[in-house]
């Protein structure tokens, strides 16, 4: 509830926040993930989706940016095709009994929220060289832990996995 109003007095700063959040974390073949996913029966919802989800309800509720409509752009029109494309694998993959489409759309979903929210919040030159700078130190971040997982992959901590022997993982991808 903090956060929710937190978030609608200051939606630039939070969005910035979770922006650098999800940018500076490596998620793929260790426990990250695992720590910060509430799981609730057989759906596992993160916070970074949870914080995502308010700040876009937050967008709509105060009509942000109202002069950017996004339909009015190349951008906007190729996002709208992308999230029919979206749509139209979830009822292919409903169809031929496809679990993995069902459990493929929070990830769909949340790439659609995140980006609306960069499209509502960006919309000056000055918010692109930021986003670009946050970006940056975003990823340094993450390579930085990347670094520090490499070095330190012994531990159970991190629960580092490789696939089939195959040294490294898509969590040292920031760190090539």
């Amino acid at each position: 509830i903090i956060f929710v109003v937190y978030c609608y007095k200051n939606t630039n700063k939070c969005f910035w926040a979770i922006y650098f959040f999800i940018m500076s974390l490596p998620i793929s073949k260790n426990n990250i993930m695992k720590y910060i996913t509430i799981n609730i029966g057989h759906i596992g919802i993160n916070m970074m989706q949870i914080c995502i989800g308010i700040i876009f309800i937050v967008i709509v509720l105060k009509n942000y940016n109202k002069k950017r409509i996004i339909i009015n752009t190349t951008i906007g029109i190729e996002f709208l095709i992308l999230c029919m494309l979206y749509l139209l694998y979830l009822v292919i993959g409903i169809k031929n009994n496809g679990s993995k489409a069902i459990s493929d759309l929070d990830m769909y979903i949340f790439h659609c929220l995140l980006f609306y929210c960069t499209y509502k919040i960006v919309d000056d030159k000055d918010d692109i060289y930021k986003l670009l700078n946050i970006t940056f130190y975003a990823l340094t971040v993450s390579c930085s832990l990347s670094l520090v997982m490499l070095i330190t992959n012994k531990l159970s901590f991190w629960g580092i996995s490789y696939d089939g022997g195959r040294y490294g993982g898509n969590f040292i991808t920031m760190l090539i």
